[in-house]
C-alpha cells in the first residue's frame, strides 16, 4: 500500500508540472506561433526536439499506470482526452502558445511509450547478467551515436537559398531599438547592407562576423534589441546579433537546425558595456573549437575583451534542453551532468556483472567520446572526462550494493 501512495503522489506531481509547463502564455512567441497550422506534426525550427521532449513528457504517466495496474486503454483513453484538452486551451486561450496535431500525437504516444517501457525499467533496477550485457552494449551504441551527433550538428550550416538579405537596427515584435548606429557590419569579410548582399558568406569551417557601432544613447534597452540579422532567401536566419541589456547574444544556423533540433544561442555577459559616442567594434568567431566574442574600442582599437565559450563533444543536450537555450557560463555544469548520466549508466549495468566489467565498460566509452572527438575536430576536455568517470565509480559502487547478496 506504501508503495501504491508513492505512485499516485507521483502522478499528482506530474500533473501539476505538465499544467504549470504548458498552460502559460508566451507573447514572445506570438508571432512565430501564428505561421504554424494545426495540422503540422514537427512544428517550428526545433519541430524534432520539441516532439521528442513531448514525448517525454507523458511518459511518466504510463510508467505510473503500469505500475499501478491501471485498465490500459482508459489510461490511453485519458492521456489522449489530457492532450486534446491542453491542446486547445493553449490554441484559444494563450498567447504565444500552438496547438498542434503533433503535440497530440507527442504527448499520446508518449503515455504508450511509458506503459510499454515499465518493465524493462523495472528490469533496468535490477538487472540480470543477461539484460546487464545486452544493455551495455545497447548503452554503447546509444552513446556513440550521441557523440557522432553532437560532433557534426555543432558544425556551422549556411543556407544555399540565395540571396542574403542583410537587417540592420530592425525592431522586432517584442524588442526595442538600439540606442545608436551601426557603422559597419560584415560576415566573413563580406559587407552587411541593409539590403540584398553582394555574396553569401558559405563557410562551413568558421564564420566571423565583424560590427563596428557607436552608442548615442545612455539608457539600455530594458527588452532586447536586434543589430544585426542575415536572412536567406526563405527567410531562414544566417545571422543575428542582439542587445540583452548589458550582453551580446549571438547565433548562427548549426547542422542541428537542420536536424530540426533547438539552435543554442551564445550570451556575452557585460558585452554591451561601452561609453557614449565612442566607436565599438565586436568580432564574433565560431570555430571548431570554441565560440569567442573580442569586443574593444575602434579608432584606433584599444582595451581589446575576449571572451570564449568553448565547444566540446559533451553539449549534446544543447540541442533538446527545454529550458536553456542561452549559453553562458553554465554550460560547462550541464556538460558535466550530460557526461555523469551516460557514464553512470553504463556502469550501472556493469556492476551486475563484476568490477572488471565495469573498467573495461568505462574504459570503452571514454574511449569512444576520446575517438568521435577526434574524428569530427570537436574538443573533448578533461574536466569533463574525469567528471563522468567519477559518476560511473559512483552509480559502479551502488550497483555492486545492490547485486550483493544481503547476508
Amino acid at each position: 500500500m506504501r508503495l501504491r501512495g508513492v505512485w499516485w503522489t507521483t502522478l499528482a506531481i506530474w500533473l501539476a508540472l505538465v499544467m504549470w509547463l504548458t498552460l502559460r502564455s508566451a507573447p514572445a512567441q506570438a508571432a512565430r506561433v501564428a505561421e504554424l497550422p494545426w495540422y503540422c506534426l514537427l512544428c517550428g525550427e526545433a519541430g524534432t526536439a520539441d516532439f521528442l521532449l513531448n514525448l517525454l513528457m507523458f511518459a511518466p504517466l504510463g510508467v505510473a499506470a503500469n505500475a499501478l495496474a491501471l485498465p490500459r486503454w482508459r489510461v490511453f483513453a485519458f492521456a489522449l482526452a489530457l492532450t486534446v484538452a491542453i491542446e486547445r486551451s493553449q490554441w484559444h486561450l494563450l498567447v504565444g502558445r500552438d496547438g498542434s496535431l503533433g503535440d497530440v500525437i507527442a504527448n499520446s504516444g508518449g503515455a504508450v511509450l511509458g506503459w510499454f517501457a515499465y518493465p524493462l525499467l523495472r528490469s533496468a533496477c535490477a538487472p540480470s547478467q543477461r539484460f546487464a550485457r545486452n544493455a551495455i552494449a545497447m548503452v554503447l551504441v546509444v552513446t556513440t551515436m550521441v557523440w557522432i551527433g553532437t560532433g557534426i550538428g555543432l558544425a556551422p550550416a549556411p543556407s544555399d537559398a540565395l540571396p542574403w538579405t542583410g537587417q540592420l537596427q530592425h525592431r522586432w515584435p517584442g524588442h526595442d531599438v538600439f540606442p545608436g548606429r551601426i557603422l559597419h557590419a560584415a560576415i566573413n569579410g563580406i559587407a552587411i547592407p541593409n539590403d540584398p548582399m553582394s555574396a553569401a558568406a558559405l563557410s562551413r569551417d568558421s564564420v566571423t562576423a565583424t560590427l563596428e557601432l557607436i552608442r548615442t544613447g545612455v539608457r539600455l534597452p530594458p527588452r532586447l534589441a536586434s543589430l544585426v540579422r542575415v536572412v536567406d532567401a526563405e527567410g531562414r536566419p544566417q545571422l543575428a546579433v542582439t542587445e540583452s541589456g548589458a550582453d551580446v547574444v549571438t547565433e548562427i544556423p548549426l547542422r542541428a537546425t537542420r536536424w530540426g533540433l533547438h539552435t543554442p544561442e551564445w550570451v556575452f555577459t557585460g558585452a554591451m558595456e561601452f561609453g557614449v559616442g565612442r566607436p565599438w567594434q565586436m568580432v564574433a568567431q565560431w570555430r571548431r573549437d570554441g565560440v569567442r566574442l573580442t569586443s574593444a574600442a575602434s579608432e584606433p582599437v584599444t582595451g581589446a575583451t575576449v571572451q570564449l565559450h568553448p565547444l566540446s563533444i559533451a553539449m549534446g543536450w544543447v540541442f533538446v534542453h527545454p529550458f536553456v537555450r542561452m549559453i553562458g557560463t553554465n554550460a560547462r555544469l550541464w556538460n558535466y551532468l550530460w557526461l555523469a548520466w551516460w557514464f553512470g549508466l553504463v556502469a550501472w549495468f556493469a556492476a551486475g556483472l563484476h568490477w572488471r566489467a565495469v573498467v573495461g565498460a568505462v574504459a570503452a566509452q571514454s574511449a569512444l567520446l576520446m575517438g568521435v572527438a577526434v574524428v569530427t575536430s570537436v574538443p573533448w576536455h578533461a574536466d569533463e572526462l574525469i567528471v563522468g568517470i567519477a559518476a560511473a565509480g559512483m552509480a559502479a559502487f551502488c550497483g555492486r550494493l545492490r547485486a550483493s547478496p544481503p547476508r
